[in-house]
């Protein structure tokens, strides 16, 4: 017996319910009972595969980000970049410099270079 029909059965033991309210009520309950019941939830798995879409979107908004920020930067220091450019030595005499340099070093360690 379901835990319903035994509650009922022991209002009517008790005096609670009259005969016919306990025949109504058990009525109603073989009705409720042949009703079919709601769809069993599914049972729980291993979870299906995670959508894409929002790692795409993280990357988009990241790259996004980089890109702007590197503008805001590049328009922040250009003016000093170009300050540096046009007082920085040219590369060919900073080779010159070197050269000179490690030739004197050479000569005072009296080092011949082939």
């Amino acid at each position: 017996m379901n835990d319903e029909r035994k509650r009922i059965l022991r209002m009517l033991a008790e005096g609670t319910i009259s005969v016919d309210e306990c025949e109504e009520l058990l009525e109603s309950l073989k009705d409720r009972q042949a009703l079919p019941e709601e769809a069993p939830a599914p049972e729980e798995g291993p979870p299906g595969p995670r959508p894409r879409w929002p790692y795409f979107l993280l990357a988009a908004v990241l790259l996004i980000g980089l890109f702007t920020s590197g503008l805001v930067m590049f328009a922040r220091w250009r003016h000093r970049l170009s300050h540096l450019r046009q007082t920085a030595p040219a590369p060919t005499s900073v080779g010159k410099r070197i050269t000179e340099a490690v030739s004197t070093e050479l000569l005072r360690a009296q080092i011949r270079v082939l």
